[in-house]
């Protein structure tokens, strides 16, 4: 019913700001309170907490002694290092590469210039988890640094919640799904109107299957925060990975304008027209954001993976080297050669790479492993070599391979896996129980998502599941239903370079598909070049 809305004016030869507040209802537009300060820089901590009473007292909310307690609480550091502590935090929105190892620098000055300064403290850790998110550390790296600093930021302050969220964040990258959740609770519990606490576990719910309960709950931290660009971003990628475009590009529609320096606003459009098929315009919005984001060679190798859809090799080998200029070694980069080197049918050197990548056990990096793992099985299986297939995914899922089966949690994750498992073992031996035995336990696992979790991502399980059965007219049933529903998303792999659709091959409804793919790449090659102005 009531804004707050002010201004902050700073002369920095003198020292000193004026800072005006005034609160309005909503309704009338009457000024319930105004005030002018005309203070010491010095003093702005004990600004926050004066305007912070005085609104309550102008709402005529009776506080009790631990509200106002709270209120009192304000963090008091050096100015030059709040001044910098600001800035670190600038650094985080914009979400970039480069952007936010600045912002980790910033906050390691803040520390150097006060090592008490708690804030700067979850700042940094904060900085330390969404590097591991884009890749540009990895998960574990961001456990062994963050763990210690927020375990002594809670040992200080127990209801400390922006600490709380951390603490959930390296739970979910340690594979701790029931420490995370809980810990995210707690940080509500302390502090229920926690926006960036309210996100990031609406994010966690949704990526563990919780589709609706998470998609709440980012919508309350917009209502909170209308101007965070993490909570904006969230709500364009959920979108976008439900098909809901114009949903998701009216989010990152919103960071453009906030945040035009950050490369969310473009990656989150480009993911809109990803998931609904749409390359042309994928490959336009990533360019965008590259060129806000020039650090993130995931970004840059991804495109590699997206013009291989398209069909023009040339163009993703340019992306792919530029993105091994400053991520060589790396998992999504030499998934993008593997894709590379199939597409040439360059069948040892795939084999070769994908057996070195496993050989390394990097990081998985969006489903990385499977795809080293996928690789080496076709490539091998094409040399009737099953068991040595077989091998990486032994390493991976033991259980799937002991007598007796016992399914372990978590096996939505893992759908694609126990699928190729239960392929190989077929292939190995028809009359193997064991693969049966894997693809209802899939069949069940499919059947139990969301039906809106990666709209396509159900029927091709399907598609694979009736495929290794023998049913291959069911199983060109699926894929026809996955590609109404604007499955386009790793065609080429899924299709031509798997042990399970390779079976199809000879069907004449298969070739009949990949006609259709082809035919759709072309158009939408020749579009990605007119809105791109590439001269072909």
């Amino acid at each position: 019913d009531t804004i707050l809305e002010g201004s902050v004016r700073k002369d920095d030869q003198r020292n000193r700001v004026r800072i005006t507040a005034q609160l309005i209802n909503v309704e009338d537009g009457y000024h319930l309170w105004s005030e002018t300060y005309d203070r010491d820089l010095d003093d702005i901590f004990a600004i926050q907490g004066e305007i912070a009473l005085k609104v309550a007292q102008a709402l005529r909310i009776t506080l009790l002694g631990e509200d106002e307690k709270a209120l009192e609480q304000v963090a008091n550091t050096d100015i030059n290092a709040y001044d910098l502590y600001l800035k670190a935090l600038q650094d985080i929105n914009v979400g970039g590469f480069v952007s936010l190892d600045r912002a980790v620098t910033g906050f390691q000055q803040v520390l150097a210039m006060d090592p008490s300064y708690t804030p700067a403290k979850v700042g940094l850790v904060t900085a330390w988890t969404q590097m591991a998110a884009t890749g540009a550390i990895t998960q574990q790296q961001a456990i062994n640094r963050g763990v210690p600093v927020v375990e002594q930021v809670l040992a200080e302050q127990p209801l400390n919640s922006a600490a709380r969220i951390q603490m959930a964040i390296l739970k979910v990258y340690e594979g701790d799904r029931k420490a995370a959740e809980k810990a995210f609770k707690t940080a509500l519990d302390d502090d229920p109107r926690n926006a960036l606490a309210l996100n990031d576990y609406g994010r966690f719910l949704f990526d563990n299957g919780r589709v609706e309960q998470g998609l709440k709950l980012i919508d309350a931290a917009l209502e909170i925060e209308p101007y965070a660009v993490g909570v904006l971003w969230d709500k364009c990628h959920t979108n976008a990975f439900l098909q809901r475009v114009e949903t998701a590009l009216a989010a990152c529609g919103r960071i453009q304008e906030i945040a035009p320096e950050s490369p969310f606003g473009w990656y989150g459009w480009g993911l809109a027209y990803l998931f609904s098929g749409d390359y042309a315009r994928t490959v336009k919005n990533f360019t965008e954001a590259i060129e806000r984001d020039p650090g993130d060679y995931e970004m840059i190798a991804g495109m590699t993976r997206f013009w291989l859809m398209l069909g023009d090799a040339e163009q993703a080998e340019q992306w792919l080297r530029r993105a091994e200029a400053t991520g060589a070694g790396q998992p999504i980069p030499i998934w993008s050669r593997l894709l590379l080197l199939k597409y040439r049918e360059q069948h040892d050197l795939a084999r070769d790479l994908a057996r070195k990548a496993l050989a390394q056990k990097a990081e998985n990096r969006h489903g990385s492993e499977f795809a080293f793992q996928q690789t080496l099985a076709f490539e091998l299986a094409r040399e009737g070599d099953y068991q040595a297939a077989l091998a990486p995914f032994r390493e991976s899922s033991p259980w799937a391979f002991e007598t007796p089966l016992v399914l372990p949690g978590g096996l939505e994750r893992k759908t694609r896996e126990i699928i190729q498992i239960a392929a190989l073992l077929r292939l190995a031996d028809p009359t193997s129980d064991r693969s049966e035995q894997l693809l209802k336990a899939a069949e069940s696992v499919t059947d139990q998502l969301p039906p809106q979790w990666l709209v396509f991502g159900g029927d091709l399980d399907r598609a694979g599941i009736a495929t290794i059965r023998g049913d291959f007219d069911g199983a060109l049933q699926w894929l026809n239903s996955a590609w109404d529903k604007h499955w386009r998303l790793d065609w080429r792999t899924i299709l031509l370079n798997d042990v399970v659709f390779s079976q199809l091959k000879n069907e004449p409804g298969y070739k009949e598909m990949v006609a259709r793919f082809e035919a759709d790449m072309d158009q939408q090659r020749l579009l990605a070049y007119e809105l791109l102005d590439i001269k072909k």
